[in-house]
């Protein structure tokens, strides 16, 4: 039969993500091809409101995320 299964992706990749200052990483198991902006959806955080970085730089919502990446996502508050 096809390569699809009832209601799951065909291709899905594993991540890490942490959210800082937890010490811990989290795994995430997300389809191919998806971009920061559906990790940040898919943990219900507003794009708006954090910094995302792998390996220490800085990455925009747009950019692809790939098997094994590790991403650190940093909450970012302003003042007044």
């Amino acid at each position: 039969m096809g390569g699809r299964r009832e209601g799951r992706p065909l291709n899905v990749i594993s991540i890490q993500v942490r959210l800082i200052p937890e010490p811990r990483l989290r795994q995430m198991r997300v389809p191919s091809g998806s971009t920061v902006l559906q990790v940040l959806r898919l943990l219900k955080l507003n794009p708006e409101e954090v910094v995302v970085l792998k390996d220490k730089v800085p990455i925009t919502e747009d950019d692809v995320v790939h098997e094994g990446d590790i991403l650190e996502i940093v909450r970012v508050t302003s003042g007044g």
